[in-house]
């Protein structure tokens, strides 16, 4: 198994450490396009999760996108 990005990686714990206009750089960097949809997965995935502070953050990531 190889090593993973941070940057990769959905674990919002890891992404708290910046502001949301810093992770919003950093996501639309990595993603492009993609970058919407993507925030919104990892919202959803910590929802299921039952991570409501996570899913929060990321919904935050995706409210600025919009």
């Amino acid at each position: 198994m190889g090593h993973r990005s941070w940057i990769g990686s959905r674990e919002a714990r890891l992404w708290r450490r910046l502001q949301t206009r810093q992770a919003r750089a950093v996501l639309l960097r990595f993603y492009g396009p993609e970058t919407k949809a993507e925030a919104l997965l990892r919202a959803y995935l910590a929802e299921r999760d039952r991570d409501g502070e996570a899913a929060r953050f990321w919904l935050r990531i995706y409210d600025s996108l919009v």
